[in-house]
């Protein structure tokens, strides 16, 4: 149900780079005001950009549409616009999107730059943390926090089930499982999965069909945390698998298979998504069988990944032999998905398609403090300042300066707290 969907689960991430020249004749934000002030000239797959900034624009959308969601959107109940707006309204597979990248990044990631635990957590924190610090901390402070609830909300390990005062933040916790799940497997025990650093790497397909494999079973059977028994968590295996498979000599062909071009597809399944949760279509499949509801978000992950491995290859230049992707937590996000000696390493303008939009893009590049900010900040900032629509027409308006101004505040935070992580060298 739109209404249930209030707490999505999204973690956004950044993406790698090359340097990809402006053609002759494109009109851009960046041609037009010659500056590139959200780095995007250094990044190698627009399309993951464009992806993000939509997974993004999915999870404003609940948000924004909870709050008139009782009025039918200042529509008639039950025609075509109220379902267009629920539908729209409906965007918590947002969440699945960044998931399904996130997994897929990470794993190249760790794979090429083989850190140790101290520092693969560092790295993670010191990404993270500057935005949530500027955003949390004066919320933990006007509430009187205690030192658990600071510490929940700061560290998201959730070691004491503390209240998170920017509520979407929960989705941190979320990637944090995940990164401790990635260390145990691929750090700790790295040896046995993938090998001594320098020796020949082979995706560790048999441990991870384990692990996917225990996740599944603790999904139906024995739910020992909540967070590793949700279905969600599936998108961080399925990115995982994806990276892997790109990564593999022997999956790398069936990988390239994967045609540049099927961005309409994808956007159809975004868009199926979200009619499908509005119709409470993932509650009906529960109440029938776990496995149903399970089955049916590793088929919509599973969706994503084609989509993230077709802008991928929209590069046209199969994967090299060590495959890497510099995930959203790196320092080194300005270096590109490795492609072969004299391969082209940057996609075509259009390679992507709508997800190439450079407006899209952009929002990508702002997502993780777009996503932090726009509860605590954007959108109860809108509303004091432009007052309550009450039409369809202002509802159109409010949405408008809403997103702006929540992009403005994310823009100025990803400038001054995130933008030196991806262009320092």
């Amino acid at each position: 149900m739109p209404g249930a969907s209030i707490q999505n689960r999204t973690a956004p991430g950044g993406v790698d780079t090359a340097r990809p020249e402006i053609l002759p004749g494109r009109l851009s934000l960046r041609s037009l005001s010659g500056r590139d002030p959200f780095a995007l000239a250094g990044r190698a797959v627009p399309g993951l950009d464009g992806l993000r900034g939509l997974a993004c624009l999915m999870i404003f959308n609940v948000h924004f549409f909870a709050q008139y969601s009782e009025q039918n959107y200042f529509t008639w109940p039950q025609g075509f616009l109220y379902e267009v707006l629920r539908a729209l309204h409906s965007g918590s597979h947002g969440v699945d999107v960044f998931f399904v990248v996130s997994g897929f990044l990470i794993y190249g990631s760790l794979t090429r730059k083989r850190p140790g635990l101290a520092r693969f957590l560092l790295e993670r924190y010191k990404r993270l943390l500057p935005v949530v610090l500027v955003i949390n901390i004066p919320a933990l402070y006007w509430m009187n926090a205690t030192w658990k609830e600071v510490v929940d909300n700061v560290l998201f390990l959730d070691f004491f089930g503390s209240r998170l005062v920017t509520f979407v933040s929960w989705a941190l916790i979320y990637e944090m499982y995940f990164y401790l799940l990635c260390c145990v497997w691929l750090i700790v025990l790295r040896r046995f999965t993938l090998g001594p650093a320098g020796g020949e790497q082979r995706p560790p397909w048999l441990s991870w069909a384990v692990l996917t494999g225990l996740f599944i079973a603790n999904c139906l059977y024995f739910r020992v945390t909540p967070i590793l028994s949700d279905w969600r968590f599936a998108g961080f295996f399925v990115g995982i698998g994806l990276a892997m498979l790109r990564a593999d000599p022997r999956g790398r062909r069936l990988f390239a298979m994967i045609p540049p071009g099927i961005w309409p597809l994808g956007l159809g399944v975004l868009a199926l998504g979200c009619w499908l949760w509005s119709r409470d279509f993932v509650g009906t499949l529960s109440a029938m069988s776990p496995a149903l509801a399970l089955a049916y978000f590793i088929a919509f992950d599973l969706c994503v990944a084609v989509l993230v491995a077709s802008f991928v290859n929209a590069r046209q230049a199969p994967p090299a032999p060590e495959t890497s992707g510099a995930d959203h937590a790196e320092p080194d996000a300005s270096k590109s998905l490795p492609a072969p000696t004299g391969a082209a390493t940057t996609a075509p303008p259009t390679a992507g398609g709508l997800f190439a939009w450079e407006p899209l893009r952009c929002l990508g590049a702002v997502s993780y403090s777009l996503f932090l900010l726009h509860t605590q900040w954007g959108l109860p900032l809108a509303n004091s300042l432009f007052g309550a629509p009450a039409s369809l027409a202002g509802l159109t308006l409010h949405y408008s300066l809403s997103l702006g101004l929540s992009f403005a505040l994310a823009a100025f935070l990803y400038m001054h707290l995130e933008r030196f992580y991806f262009t320092r060298r």
